[in-house]
């Protein structure tokens, strides 16, 4: 059984989670710089296109 389907949540590649942990990040109000931060992208600029 793998993780995924252990803990309830649709399989997929890692990087649509990577989008969806971003997006919530920005929904919570946490500034941009930070999300660029923690996200570990070359630019700012990455980070708010998304």
């Amino acid at each position: 059984m793998t993780h995924y389907k252990r803990i309830g949540i649709e399989n997929k590649r890692f990087h649509p989670y990577r989008h969806t942990f971003c997006t919530n990040l920005c929904k919570k109000g946490v500034p941009l710089q930070t999300a660029y931060k923690l996200m570990g992208h070359s630019s700012i600029n990455v980070t708010a296109r998304f």
